[in-house]
């Protein structure tokens, strides 16, 4: 199965994407090799296609995919643009510490972390890529000096806009993560079924029904609105394997 990149409609947006951090959350604490995987993987890939810049071949994008796509298909991981969004974060924010986390989580971490030390916001810069610009300066042949001015600053404007509606999307997810989860925490809970069964293949339908003092359909239904919110096709969750110990959680 291919990644799929159309990214889902923007009044969805929001939601789906913290509802797949939520899961990248539970995830991680069952599976902590998936993000040493990530980077031990796919990383190399990526660098390449980041020191080429606009100038990547479609060999060396092909070869980013075909990684990102087998670490994805390999831990059972939803195959959506919002997947692909959250392991590149990931791979844009060094690994400070033994326990590598989820970009997110480890940005968020980061920030705490600062906001304890009393760190100033200009410290933040190592922890998220700097907001650069460049364009091609003045080129007396073509222009005149007023109008390369112009030029500039125009691009400038447009660069900068473009940038600020990035960060305004993490400023507001930043929040709209707790806020999911006091809003809707069944939801939150069904999300969590999910990366049970998707970290740990020999976890059963019937373990999450005892565990959880739910009907098992009620548990079959709270899976399948999970994954039709984190675009996991139905034939991608993973099933129990008859005569495997079950692992702890």
């Amino acid at each position: 199965m291919t990644i799929d990149f159309a990214p889902p409609p923007p009044e969805n947006h929001g939601f789906r994407r913290n509802s797949l951090r939520w899961f990248l959350r539970f995830y991680q604490r069952l599976r902590p090799e998936v993000v040493p995987e990530l980077r031990s993987r796919v990383l190399p890939s990526y660098l390449v296609i980041l020191g080429a810049g606009q100038g990547a071949t479609q060999e060396q994008r092909d070869a980013f995919r075909e990684a990102l796509e087998s670490w994805i298909h390999e831990f059972g991981l939803p195959h959506s643009a919002d997947m692909i969004g959250e392991a590149t974060l990931t791979l844009l924010i060094p690994a400070k510490t033994e326990r590598q986390v989820f970009g997110w989580d480890s940005f968020r971490g980061s920030m705490k972390a600062m906001k304890r030390e009393g760190s100033h916001v200009s410290d933040q810069r190592t922890y998220f890529p700097p907001f650069t610009f460049q364009r091609p300066g003045w080129i007396p042949a073509e222009e005149s000096l007023e109008a390369a001015e112009r030029r500039l600053k125009r691009d400038f404007e447009r660069a900068l806009s473009r940038q600020s509606r990035i960060w305004r999307e993490v400023d507001r997810n930043s929040s709209n993560l707790w806020a999911l989860w006091k809003r809707d925490r069944e939801h939150v809970r069904h999300i969590r079924w999910l990366a049970y069964k998707q970290a740990c293949p020999d976890f059963s339908l019937h373990q999450i029904v005892k565990r959880s003092r739910r009907s098992i359909r009620t548990v079959q239904r709270g899976l399948d609105s999970a994954a039709e919110c984190l675009l996991l096709p139905q034939e991608c969750i993973r099933k129990a394997q008859p005569g495997r110990k079950p692992r702890p959680l």
